[in-house]
């Protein structure tokens, strides 16, 4: 499962994610694409979920979509992005160890500890 919530034990929830192979990164026009057609929407999350892949969601498209100024299609690709959940792994390519930088940015002195 590429993203999983368990609780923490101190009232909390912890999220995590995990790249699971075959991994597809669609660019802003295939997500409209994607998000505009349901029969080419229900083949995709078909095949994700089938597969047990990934769909990398990373802040490139969601700096994209925060340009958009029609709610109907930001409520589209909304719908879609739901649909993929648990199959769904969101990226900060500039921040997130292995994009940009090998090791990753380094951790915030207020950050949990990754157990």
């Amino acid at each position: 499962m590429v993203i999983s919530i368990k609780p923490n034990g101190s009232g909390t929830d912890q999220v995590r994610q995990q790249l699971t192979e075959p991994v597809v990164y669609l660019d802003h026009w295939a997500v409209r694409l994607f998000s505009e057609d349901e029969q080419l929407q229900d083949r995709f999350i078909s095949a994700l979920q089938r597969s047990g892949g990934t769909w990398l969601f990373a802040t490139a498209n969601l700096f994209e979509f925060t340009a958009m100024t029609d709610l109907t299609q930001a409520q589209a690709a909304e719908r879609l992005l739901s649909r993929a959940l648990p199959n769904l792994h969101f990226a900060d390519t500039t921040l997130d160890r292995g994009y940009l930088l090998v090791e990753g940015a380094p951790a915030h002195p207020d950050a949990p500890e990754d157990h």
